[in-house]
């Protein structure tokens, strides 16, 4: 799946956000284009973009360990209309339609729709629905988060520190390989 776009008049009044898209249950890549065709469809959504879907092994916490096999990982560009709040409302309800159930942290799921960027925005949100901190407070420490997002659009900046996303993919020096048909 790549460059599927969602086109709406209008465009020039949305916002740029990026979501990091991942699977490890279940029929992996299907999980992430039902995910990608569920955002193109949603009011507020003015156009999607996705980058390469890339295959990962599951990263985790000693706290945390992480569960289930190897994900497939990519990201979403987005042209919004909605708040950063209504966007992780909107990707919740996706992951719920999609079979996703929250029980333990880092554990397997069938789809993982996290919001990395929204334009140039900080938020630390806490709401009934779920907490929101974009960016990602981990967006800079993970190669499969960066390399898609740098795909998408290779001049991002950080939007807290305002630090290339190249660069911070260039100090981890990982190469991820591409996820085999």
């Amino acid at each position: 799946m790549r460059d599927e776009e969602i086109i709406d008049e209008g465009l020039s009044e949305g916002i740029y956000a990026y979501i990091g898209l991942g699977s490890n249950l279940g029929e992996r890549r299907q999980q992430i284009q039902a995910a990608v065709e569920a955002l193109g469809r949603s009011d507020g959504i003015l156009r999607t973009r996705v980058s390469t879907l890339i295959e990962t092994e599951p990263v985790g916490t000693e706290k945390f360990p992480a569960t289930g096999g190897a994900y497939i990982n990519g990201a979403v560009e987005v042209v919004t209309t909605l708040s950063p709040y209504e966007l992780l409302k909107l990707c919740l309800d996706i992951e719920r339609s999609l079979g996703r159930i929250r029980n333990v942290k880092n554990e397997a799921r069938t789809i993982d729709l996290d919001i990395l960027i929204f334009g140039d925005q900080c938020v630390f949100e806490n709401q009934a629905e779920g907490q929101l901190q974009v960016p990602h407070p981990r967006l800079h420490e993970r190669a499969f988060v960066l390399e898609p997002l740098v795909e998408l659009n290779p001049t991002l900046r950080h939007p807290h520190t305002q630090v290339f996303l190249t660069s911070y993919l260039k100090d981890l020096k990982i190469c991820l390989r591409p996820e085999e048909s």
